[in-house]
């Protein structure tokens, strides 16, 4: 069984679990598979397909660290006027303070 039949068969078991996080992650892992192997004339090797799933989970950590800039912007923007009130946006300054160290 190859790579991309693993991740299909996890997709599927995944949907059927009702695990639609998990399973949405693996179709676009094998919709990127599909695409780059429609630009290029062979099959794929099992290299090339990890060397396409390690560019996909860099792409998603990029943008879990964009997300996590951009609501730390925002409630600095809140704080400065005065608008903070609760307790949760001490949840996201741990969390900011989490993600400074990595």
């Amino acid at each position: 069984m190859s790579l991309t039949d693993d991740l299909r068969k996890d997709m599927f078991i995944f949907a059927k679990e009702g695990n639609t996080n998990a399973s949405d992650i693996l179709k676009m892992a094998l919709a990127s598979i599909k695409n780059v192997q429609l630009t290029q004339d062979n099959e794929l090797t099992e290299q090339d397909i990890e060397k396409i799933l390690r560019k996909e989970v860099k792409k998603i950590e990029d943008s879990i660290s964009q997300f996590k800039g951009v609501l730390i912007w925002f409630y600095m923007r809140l704080r400065m006027h005065g608008e903070v009130r609760s307790l949760y946006p001490r949840f996201l300054l741990t969390e900011y303070w989490i993600w400074q160290k990595q």
